[in-house]
């Protein structure tokens, strides 16, 4: 499908976006020729962080946000915490796949990993924007 070009998948959840989302998509997009973005859905959302509430902004919403991005190519809704789904990367031939430093801490995360060594799909690790993350916006709407 895309001979010689370098795919990238990046998946996030990217609720409430703010400028490390930026970061991380433009970091994302500068290692490929391609940007297909994986937008947790609001499930996705719901089982990963159950501890910390449901999404803010709709799954749509976020979407339509993320994809209006210039260095974005593609989006996709994004839930692997149900299923071992990997047909993004037969459908956009993916070479790399970049994720945060918070990569690796879910059980479901480690079965990404084994397959992409097995298909042979570089994992980039891009460093997280120091002192800002959704957590953090939430906490401090809260304490206002």
């Amino acid at each position: 499908m895309n001979e010689g070009k370098r795919i990238v998948f990046a998946p996030g959840c990217f609720d409430l976006f703010h400028i490390g989302h930026l970061n991380f998509i433009e970091a994302a997009a500068a290692l490929g020729d391609f940007l297909v973005l994986g937008v947790g859905t609001s499930e996705h959302i719901r089982a990963l962080r159950a501890d910390k509430g449901d999404e803010i902004i709709s799954f749509d919403q976020r979407r339509q946000i993320v994809a209006a991005l210039k260095c974005v190519d593609a989006t996709i809704p994004y839930e692997p915490y149900y299923e071992d789904d990997f047909s993004v990367l037969d459908e956009y031939d993916v070479t790399i796949w970049a994720v945060g430093p918070e990569h690796g801490r879910y059980e479901f995360q480690w079965r990404i990993d084994e397959e992409l060594r097995r298909r042979n799909i570089q994992l980039v690790v891009i460093p997280r924007t120091p002192d800002i993350s959704t957590t953090a916006i939430k906490k401090r709407i809260r304490e206002l």
